[in-house]
């Protein structure tokens, strides 16, 4: 950073070995314009889901250019964006998001981690929001391996009597039912 008087960070790409620079006044710039960003998002965040999403993802195109996956403030972003597409019934975006969402968990976090259960049936209930008759023998197993990942890991974390574990097993039970009819047809 600059206040540690580095001006320039200069880094090796892995796939092509090339030599990528980066002015670090311009990137510190960027990440401040995209918490200004997240900030007004959050603002509107009741009044107009609309612009809030605006915002957002404008916040996030900064940050995914510039920041690990895993990093907190991408994370934070992404949560948003996931929660309002949820409110507007966006489920193919709020799925897009979800989805990476368990990409960052995964490296953050052990396989019994909370967070990552409760992440994993989040996406499968997105994916249960979308039509039954839109929902593909794919998707389906695609579900049935978030809930069977999730029943696990809260299995693990929250024993087997506890309400959300009951209700992940009670969602795959569902799901396995229409696994079948749907391979019968």
């Amino acid at each position: 950073s600059l206040e540690l008087g580095v001006e320039e960070y200069v880094s090796t790409c892995s796939v092509c070995s090339k030599e990528l620079r980066y002015d670090v006044a311009d990137v510190e710039k960027k990440l401040s314009m995209a918490l200004e960003l997240y900030d007004k998002g959050n603002k509107l965040r009741d009044k107009d889901e609309r612009q809030a999403i605006t915002f957002f993802e404008q916040a996030f195109n900064i940050q995914h250019e510039l920041l690990y996956e895993a990093n907190y403030n991408m994370i934070r972003t992404r949560k948003s964006l996931i929660e309002i597409y949820c409110n507007l019934r966006d489920w193919k975006k709020a799925l897009n998001h979800s989805l990476k969402l368990i990409e960052s968990y995964r490296i953050l976090y052990g396989k019994s981690h909370p967070l990552l259960s409760i992440q994993l049936y989040s996406t499968a209930r997105i994916y249960l929001s979308f039509d039954y008759n839109d929902i593909q023998v794919k998707e389906l197993e695609k579900i049935e391996e978030l809930l069977r990942e999730a029943l696990k890991s809260l299995e693990i974390s929250h024993g087997f009597q506890h309400p959300i574990t009951k209700m992940v097993e009670m969602n795959l039970w569902d799901v396995e039912g229409e696994l079948r009819s749907k391979k019968g047809k």
